[in-house]
């Protein structure tokens, strides 16, 4: 009673709605169509919306920032057109290099290896975090951090500066390396599910394992892990925060078990007492 609830995950990071959206209008066929996708998502999750792109969805993307329709018809003025383009470059093996540039300026580079984040699976949709082909989704959470901090962040914050708007939150648009290290200062497991619920991004920093580790280690003890999937130990993994819930939810069950035989056994002497000593019943001779 008093305790607020550990709710436990069983997956590092579920798939984003807007990349789950993009993977099935664009149905990508390749590991580099996957990654795109990926990149892309996080631009609209960090608030933009696709105007156009190339046939296949890589090679060229164009976004608008969403705030253009929520102001236009508003009594305030509005603020000028904005364009972000993210172009991709195949550099050679599975490497490829994105660059988002806002109004024609100097771009935004996030580089990496397809085979890094995609893997290839049997069936269709299928993985732990989506895919489409045959292919599937590894490490994701490290794919998402890394795209909105190289590209949907930055863009962003430079979109709404060309516009004359404010940045978004400063937190948000810290690095995630910066913002579990203000996390790691919550002291308490309450206090990092509080942050997880405000939004999805932040639901998967405070899902950490770098964080809910001393958390665990300090109130249970430290335990050896067996990582079954060493690609998905990145920030956004859980398996701490999971080993907490359980060993948590174990320890209020036992604690309830013990109240409800103390409880029963007091019963039972009131019960005992109230009855006062039984008849007397001679013992039969031998």
């Amino acid at each position: 009673p008093g305790v607020a609830p550990v709710v436990a995950t069983r997956r590092p990071m579920p798939t984003p709605p807007a990349l789950r959206s993009l993977l099935e209008l664009r149905e990508p066929a390749t590991p580099v169509g996957l990654v795109a996708c990926a990149v892309h998502a996080s631009l609209v999750d960090a608030g933009m919306d696709i105007v156009d792109a190339t046939p296949c969805g890589i090679k060229r993307a164009s976004f608008r920032p969403r705030w253009e329709n929520a102001v236009a018809g508003a009594s305030t003025a509005v603020p000028p057109p904005v364009s972000v383009v993210v172009r991709a470059q195949d550099v050679g093996g599975d490497h490829v290099v994105f660059a988002a540039a806002v109004n024609d300026g100097e771009p935004f580079v996030f580089r990496c290896a397809a085979s890094a984040h995609v893997v290839a699976r049997g069936g269709v949709h299928g993985g732990a975090h989506g895919g489409a082909h045959g292919y599937e989704y590894v490490s994701l959470p490290s794919l998402w951090r890394d795209a909105k901090d190289s590209l949907a962040l930055p863009a962003s914050i430079r979109a709404r500066t060309a516009a004359g708007l404010p940045s978004p939150p400063p937190f948000l648009a810290l690095p995630d390396e910066l913002k579990l290290a203000a996390l790691a200062s919550l002291a308490e497991a309450r206090d990092l599910c509080a942050v997880g619920a405000t939004c999805r991004e932040l639901a998967a920093l405070a899902s950490s394992d770098a964080l809910w580790k001393p958390l665990h280690d300090a109130e249970f003890g430290a335990d050896a892990l067996n990582d079954a999937n060493p690609a998905s130990s990145g920030p956004g993994a859980s398996h701490y925060r999971r080993r907490y819930a359980e060993k948590h939810a174990e320890r209020a069950r036992r604690e309830r078990e013990r109240e409800r035989r103390v409880a029963e056994m007091m019963r039972a002497r009131e019960r005992a007492a109230r009855a006062g000593p039984g008849p007397y019943v001679p013992h039969p001779a031998g």
